[in-house]
């Protein structure tokens, strides 16, 4: 949804912009604007039920 919506968009970690411009640029090569926020952000485990919240 965030993909069809923006003219440009900002990848923002830790208080500072990684990077920023149209969706084209920031995404480059990745298939999604979620695959270009992990790479550039990085990922990490999720405890069992960390999420579950989400469902209710």
């Amino acid at each position: 949804m965030v993909e069809r919506l923006p003219d440009r968009v900002a990848v923002i970690a830790r208080g500072r912009v990684l990077t920023d411009g149209s969706l084209e640029e920031v995404r480059g090569a990745d298939a999604t604007l979620g695959d270009t926020f992990v790479r550039l952000v990085g990922s990490r485990g999720m405890e069992e039920g960390e999420l579950a919240w989400l469902a209710s």
